[in-house]
């Protein structure tokens, strides 16, 4: 094993943990139904009223 397999298989298993965790975001508002924008306190435009409808309390 060379340094530099090492190095790789390092920066492969930090990249595939960050793209996991991003999956698992996207999986999550996609499940529940709601915008970034609703999870942000309604930073874009005309949001808040969607939002409302769609947030399960």
């Amino acid at each position: 094993m060379t340094t530099g397999f090492i190095s790789t298989v390092v920066i492969a298993i930090v990249i595939g943990f960050v793209f996991m965790l991003g999956m698992r975001k996207i999986i999550r508002k996609f499940t529940k139904g709601e915008s970034d924008c609703c999870s942000t306190g309604g930073g874009c435009g005309g949001c808040s009223g969607q939002c409302s409808a769609k947030v399960k309390s």
